[in-house]
C-alpha cells in the first residue's frame, strides 16, 4: 500500500515566500517611481503655464512679480495680468526665487522639491523658454 504525501515541503514553501517577497519589493519600487513621475509632471505643467503667461508679460515689457524675489501662489504673474503663479505645493514643490532682468527682458523662476531639495528652473528670453528639473539648474 502506497502512502501519498499531503502538503508542501519546507523547500517549496521557502521558494514561494521568496518569490512573493521579490514581487512585493518590485511593486513597491514601481509605485514610488510612478508617484515621483506624477509629482514632476505636475510641476512641469505648472511651469508650462508660467511660460505661457510669462511670455505675455515680457511682450508687454512688464517684469514678473514676486514678494521679496519669491513667487507666491495665487499672486498675479505681472502687473495687470489675469494669470497667477500656480500652486505647486500639492506636489511637494515650492517656488522659491525669481530673477528678472529688465535690461535683457528675461526671467528665471526657480522651484524646489521640499522632500529632496532638488531644484528646477524656468529660463525665458524674448526668443524661447526652457524648463529644467535636473541638477543642471544653477542655484541662486
Amino acid at each position: 500500500m502506497k502512502k501519498y504525501q499531503k502538503g508542501f515541503t519546507l523547500g517549496e514553501l521557502l521558494i514561494t515566500i521568496a518569490i512573493m517577497g521579490i514581487l512585493g519589493v518590485t511593486a513597491l519600487v514601481s509605485t514610488k517611481n510612478i508617484q515621483e513621475a506624477s509629482r514632476i509632471k505636475t510641476v512641469y505643467i505648472a511651469m508650462s503655464s508660467v511660460i505661457a503667461a510669462g511670455n505675455g508679460c515680457m511682450e508687454d515689457k512688464k517684469p514678473l512679480s514676486a514678494t521679496s524675489n519669491v513667487p507666491v501662489a495665487g499672486q498675479p504673474l505681472c502687473d495687470g495680468a489675469h494669470d497667477v503663479w500656480p500652486d505647486i505645493s500639492d506636489s511637494e514643490w515650492e517656488w522659491y526665487y525669481l530673477e528678472n532682468n529688465a535690461f535683457n527682458n528675461t526671467f528665471k523662476a526657480y522651484a524646489r522639491d521640499t522632500a529632496t531639495d532638488k531644484v528646477g528652473c524656468i529660463t525665458c528670453t524674448v526668443f524661447a523658454c526652457a524648463k529644467d528639473l535636473t541638477a543642471t539648474c544653477p542655484t541662486p
